[in-house]
């Protein structure tokens, strides 16, 4: 008992704080990180990780101690477990915290990765467009042409002006282009019972989660599926 305060306690370490500033000790009364820190922030608890802070700028600590990223970053952002969405000078990149490593180079405007993207791509944007790239290389599995690129499901879906596609985390066609899908069901509210209202050529059919059109696009609308049917408008009728 000889520190101003103790904080976010780790498996294995926590933040102690003296004279005004933060360093990391372990059970074993290590110190780990030296007491340089302004603040410093739970990024992820299951993963062990720290986000620290000093004079503004943002760093990452692992729990073993490790300095996975120094205080030199604009800001840091969980996007899994593993992933962080890391800003810098040069522009936004995706950390990999596990790995050690960028698996994708910080030089986009906006980089998104969640469980969708199954820690094999992420959603990036450069000049109001979005792609989808391959964590690693940096592969451009959908080229940099789309108005936006978000999770559907455990699908992405991509927009290109009114026009609607489902992909999954490699890029593969779902729902292709072809299909002139414009508009899609919220996946959070407007799919009960595994089901929505999908438009495809201005006809309206049933799509379920996985991204497959169960009730071919063919009617002028259709309602909630439940018990094996869902009612269909077709010439004006019921």
């Amino acid at each position: 008992p000889q520190y101003d305060e103790i904080e976010h306690l780790g498996r294995t370490a926590a933040w102690a704080k003296q004279e005004g500033k933060w360093g990391l000790l372990s059970y074993s009364h290590t110190v780990l990180q030296p007491f340089d820190f302004d603040s410093v922030l739970w990024l992820s608890p299951e993963a062990g990780l720290w986000k620290t802070i000093q004079e503004g700028r943002q760093g990452l600590v692992n729990e073993s101690g490790e300095t996975l990223l120094p205080c030199k970053t604009l800001s840091i952002d969980k996007m899994t477990d593993r992933f962080m969405a890391v800003a810098t000078e040069t522009g936004t990149g995706l950390f990999d915290a596990e790995q050690k490593i960028w698996a994708v180079a910080p030089t986009y405007d906006q980089v998104v990765c969640g469980p969708e993207f199954s820690g094999k791509s992420a959603a990036v944007l450069s000049g109001n467009r979005w792609g989808l790239v391959r964590l690693g290389d940096e592969k451009k599995l959908l080229p940099m042409e789309h108005d936006e690129i978000r999770p559907w499901n455990q699908l992405l879906m991509a927009r290109k002006e009114d026009r609607l596609a489902l992909f999954d985390s490699e890029g593969h066609a779902i729902l292709p282009w072809s299909a002139e899908t414009t508009e899609l069901p919220d996946p959070f509210a407007n799919m009960p019972n595994g089901f929505g209202k999908v438009v495809c050529n201005g006809k309206a059919g049933l799509i379920d989660a996985q991204g497959a059109v169960r009730l071919p696009c063919e009617f002028q609308d259709v309602g909630i599926f439940s018990e094996g049917a869902a009612p269909a408008k077709q010439d004006g009728k019921w």
